[in-house]
């Protein structure tokens, strides 16, 4: 997670860096991690009661955004008020580098980037390809969640956490997060730590109704 705390300003003659949260799900082997997606779903929750951003970009570990104005563009589509409501994400093609001249397994994957994709977008849009995509982050709370819900509704899809259920409180009725990364106090990181921890998503809806989908 990277945050704008203290980003411009000047330490020493020297511009700081924004804030950089490394977040990891705990393992282990009596519960399933169920992989990428298990990781995703802790990073939404840490970084619910960390900075709350109604919008998440989302990469595999070895990919990066070529394009600097690739925030702003997504933002186009999503701060529309037309077609905001019923649009989750904005996604971009993957682009494959010294691939071979004479590849015969199509490893650019031209099939889904060049010719399927473009053709489903006027189909209610393109499947979800896992990486490069700006996603809106209330369309990961499930479509069953309602702003009428209260506290004890809300544990029963997102478990236990009350600081966690008040950032989900606060995003489902779109109202304004503070901005930038807040400061880590020892109760916010034991309160992180609980939130990725192997055993949060008991008795919840993580992964069924919340979710990246972990089965």
């Amino acid at each position: 997670m990277i945050g704008q705390r203290g980003c411009g300003a000047k330490n020493n003659g020297k511009p700081k860096l924004s804030s950089l949260v490394y977040v990891s799900r705990e393992k282990n082997t009596s519960h399933p991690h169920h992989f990428k997606a298990g990781a995703l779903n802790v990073l939404l929750r840490v970084s619910g009661i960390i900075s709350n951003s109604p919008y998440i970009l989302m990469l595999d570990c070895d990919m990066h955004s070529n394009d600097p104005s690739s925030a702003r563009q997504a933002m186009c589509f999503h701060l529309d008020p037309k077609i905001s409501p019923s649009l989750a994400f904005v996604q971009f093609p993957q682009r494959f580098r010294n691939i071979s001249k004479n590849d015969i397994y199509d490893s650019a994957m031209r099939n889904c980037f060049v010719v399927r994709w473009p053709g489903m977008d006027g189909l209610i849009g393109p499947m979800l390809s896992g990486t490069c995509f700006y996603m809106k982050r209330k369309a990961l709370y499930g479509t069953a969640i309602h702003k009428d819900m209260d506290l004890s509704e809300l544990k029963k899809y997102f478990g236990s956490s009350n600081e966690f259920l008040n950032t989900v409180i606060t995003c489902i009725n779109d109202k304004e997060n503070d901005t930038g990364i807040k400061e880590f106090a020892d109760n916010k990181i034991q309160e992180a730590r609980f939130l990725a921890s192997c055993t949060y998503e008991e008795e919840s809806q993580w992964g069924e109704e919340v979710r990246r989908q972990s089965h």
